[in-house]
């Protein structure tokens, strides 16, 4: 883990301008609450939840071959050449539907597969082979998911701390933690 100390420096300037409000007993019984009905489902229900996610995955991946192979071509058409302005607007909104798509596949790929094991939770052949391939569709984007599911278990263990691996919650952290 990387240490920034001028960023944490001037994200703890930053919260005692602008105070964080924190989470009242009732409020979190209540998160607690929904997240160990939603593991139960989870146990419950293991081939819809993979049913789900495989559905997920397929979409993300079918939108991402429509953007790039017949978006272009709707936008712009076979007719007469299209002007420079049609041709960059065309670019930016297939490129931004395109990094968006893969945006989302990369960090649903980091998140619930590498870090969280949960997209196809590996318990027989079949799952631990979709488990993998869930595990490095991050690659695309190129990401690591090894070395993000290593950094990330302490971003939950000591989230909004010093000790968090993901600097985007320090903006939380107090000099005293």
């Amino acid at each position: 883990m990387r240490l920034h100390t001028e960023e944490l420096s001037w994200a703890q300037l930053y919260t005692q301008v602008t105070p964080f409000e924190g989470l009242t007993p009732a409020q979190l019984n209540s998160i607690r609450a929904k997240g160990q009905a939603l593991h139960r489902w989870f146990h419950k229900h293991f081939y819809l939840h993979c049913a789900i996610n495989l559905a997920v995955i397929v979409f993300l991946l079918a939108a991402d071959c429509v953007t790039l192979l017949w978006l272009p071509a709707w936008l712009l058409g076979a007719r007469a050449p299209d002007s420079w302005s049609v041709i960059v607007a065309s670019g930016l909104l297939v490129g931004s539907a395109r990094g968006w798509l893969m945006y989302s596949l990369v960090q649903y790929s980091l998140h619930e597969g590498a870090a969280h094991r949960i997209i196809f939770p590996p318990r027989g052949r079949i799952s631990r082979r979709l488990h993998r391939l869930s595990v490095n569709l991050c690659r695309l984007g190129g990401a690591d998911p090894v070395d993000f599911a290593q950094n990330h278990r302490s971003h939950h263990a000591y989230f909004g701390t010093e000790r968090d691996g993901e600097f985007l919650n320090f903006g939380l952290c107090s000099k005293g933690t």
